[in-house]
């Protein structure tokens, strides 16, 4: 018994040992894709991915496990839309997307996991309008709001804010596009968030000029 416990102690420690060489290697690809050497990047992510889908294969009841498949599905996701390949970047956005869906209707109440299938969702919605895809990608972006509606998030927190009027925005553009109606309620809400931030003094300069548009939209509705 003794020595089964401490198999079972060796095995999980290698288990954690592999998962972390996965996470460097991910991380070291991100710092790769960031200078612009998509090959190199390329290459790390592949050997990452590897790592992490041989453990979430061998044990698919690991959130962590299968979340590291997930993060890197969509960030090899990232690549191949830069390099122009949107069906590329569709598959694996898609496959990772289907991993962040199914960990966050698991376990509703935990934000990380909802952030991680919003992230993905924007991720998708990019793809989705690169290949002219308006509607699918209104509707990731409406998922996206509907999502930080449920969590119900802290007004004080000011990426979550951000998020929300960003994706409000990306929705009501998307309205727009297609000639529906409903792109003022979204813009409406967007600049409320804004105008919050902006007299909280946490509105990024980055984000003056998008502050900017919704005014000018919602003055022309």
């Amino acid at each position: 018994m003794l020595l089964l416990h401490w198999r079972i102690a060796v095995a999980s420690c290698k288990s954690g040992y592999q998962h972390d060489v996965a996470l460097s290697l991910a991380t070291m690809a991100s710092m790769l894709r960031d200078c612009g050497d998509r090959d190199a990047a390329t290459s790390y992510y592949a050997r990452a991915l590897r790592i992490a889908e041989r453990l979430a294969a061998a044990d698919p009841q690991h959130s962590g496990f299968q979340r590291a498949v997930a993060a890197i599905l969509r960030d090899t996701a990232d690549i191949h839309l830069a390099r122009g390949d949107e069906q590329a970047a569709l598959d694996d956005c898609t496959a990772g997307l289907r991993i962040f869906h199914r960990l966050a209707a698991a376990d509703p109440s935990n934000g990380g996991h909802q952030r991680d299938l919003v992230a993905c969702l924007g991720t998708a919605a990019s793809i989705r309008v690169a290949r002219g895809e308006l509607r699918e990608a209104m509707l990731h972006y409406r998922e996206c709001v509907s999502i930080y509606d449920r969590l119900a998030i802290d007004p004080n927190n000011t990426g979550d804010q951000r998020n929300l009027a960003i994706f409000s925005v990306n929705v009501a553009s998307m309205l727009d596009a297609l000639g529906e109606p409903g792109s003022a309620d979204y813009l409406r809400r967007a600049n409320r968030i804004l105008l919050a931030l902006d007299a909280a003094g946490k509105l990024h300069h980055r984000d003056r000029n998008m502050f900017a548009d919704v005014e000018r939209r919602l003055a022309g509705t």
